[in-house]
């Protein structure tokens, strides 16, 4: 560990005489550490603010209504509102909690997809799936393509 922290630091010195101070500024404020490699982690959006970039995307790919639009927020919304997986603390709970808890999970997505399945037209609901499937294959890819890195 103290290796690390010594090149890091060894690094940093490098990086702040190459980098302007506009550019010295961003990268400080960079997050460091395990997990934050991607510039993407850098500003996490919150769930109001994913919900309105997918619902975004939904609106122009399955021509949503403006009725539709505002259920699908709802439901979009109400699906957060649930217990997340990442506010669990999963080596704290018994077998029997995390099996309830996954149950629980399975429902509320079951519930998720027959909300949108209301919501949808049969046409919409077909595209919908279908690009759920190409996303499900993209991430597939990448994760292929992480573990062969």
């Amino acid at each position: 560990k103290a290796a690390r922290k010594d090149a890091r630091e060894r690094f940093d010195t490098e990086m702040a005489t190459i980098l302007n101070a506009d550019q010295n500024r961003i990268y400080k404020e960079m997050p460091k550490g395990k997990g934050k490699k991607r510039a993407h982690h850098a500003k996490r959006m919150n769930d109001p603010e994913r919900a309105e970039k997918k619902l975004a995307k939904m609106t122009e790919a399955l021509d949503l209504t403006p009725q539709q639009q505002k259920q699908m927020k709802v439901l979009m919304m109400s699906k957060k509102s649930k217990v997340k997986r990442d506010d669990v603390n999963w080596k704290e709970l018994s077998d029997e909690e995390r099996a309830k808890m996954k149950e629980e999970f399975k429902a509320n997505h079951q519930a998720y997809k027959d909300g949108v399945a209301e919501i949808l037209t049969p046409e919409q609901l077909e595209k919908f799936q279908q690009m759920k499937e190409e996303r499900k294959g993209k991430r597939k890819k990448q994760h292929t393509n992480d573990l062969k890195n």
